[in-house]
């Protein structure tokens, strides 16, 4: 998971550029594994300027990686709609 508060205010208190430096190589990592990745971005977090350009980044970087840019409720219908009844 990747969230605006723990990269940027709260906890780790990164500058955007060594933000991106940890959230790509997250990003790598989940790709190599195949994984999931959660990008959570408070609606209250200041979105303008550095930190509007850093999310957008986050963005574009996923998506030309052919990421799945979706919803949890997308993501829950998909995995839903893999199990048969019954089981």
């Amino acid at each position: 998971m990747i969230m605006d508060r723990s990269l940027l205010k709260d906890y780790m208190r990164l500058n955007v550029k060594k933000a991106w430096e940890c959230t790509k190589h997250l990003i790598n990592t989940v790709e190599k594994y195949n994984g999931v990745i959660t990008i959570l971005w408070h609606n209250n977090m200041c979105i303008d300027g550095e930190n509007l350009r850093y999310y957008e980044k986050v963005l574009e970087y996923c998506a030309e990686k052919n990421a799945w840019i979706t919803s949890g409720e997308e993501i829950y219908n998909w995995w839903t709609s893999k199990i048969e009844p019954g089981n």
